[in-house]
């Protein structure tokens, strides 16, 4: 047992983490890419926020990277998502697409499961439109003018 390093289990997890979300190999740095974040948008519409059941779907990025990049740049895009699954259930659905566009089996497995389902997207595409113009009327109506309004 002379010489012998015992880490703490601190230092352990952190290393485990730190292989996990970001040394190993496997995992992927670039920038996401258009059917990545349509998958995502998918995924996340079948499953809600279980980020580790979406990592299994999309391969190369961690459950963390899936969650980060859902509450940082993905949310802005979510209207235009949701308005290409509402044209596609307005064409016809699942079998038009497969007509026209060769789908992956867990793209055509996610877009079943939710054309299946009777969620209505067009009020969630309002209610979201309406939040935007109530952030951005409460922005500019804030009654504080800023350094720039107040030298103009």
């Amino acid at each position: 047992m002379q010489g012998e390093v015992v880490l703490p289990l601190y230092y352990l997890l952190i290393y485990l983490f730190r292989w996990h979300n970001h040394l190993n190999p496997k995992i992927k740095k670039c920038p996401w890419s258009d059917e990545e974040e349509w998958v995502l948008f998918l995924s996340h519409e079948v499953f809600g926020n279980r980020w580790a059941d979406i990592a299994k779907n999309i391969p190369g990025r961690t459950d963390n990277s899936i969650k980060n990049h859902w509450n940082g740049s993905m949310r802005k895009s979510i209207p235009k998502f949701v308005h290409r699954l509402m044209k596609i259930k307005d064409l016809g659905g699942l079998q038009y697409l497969k007509d026209r566009v060769p789908l992956s089996a867990l793209e055509s497995r996610l877009l079943e499961q939710l054309l299946s389902s009777d969620k209505d997207y067009s009020s969630r595409l309002e209610s979201m439109k309406e939040s935007t113009n109530k952030s951005k009327s409460r922005s500019k109506n804030s009654g504080k003018k800023t350094l720039c309004e107040l030298y103009i």
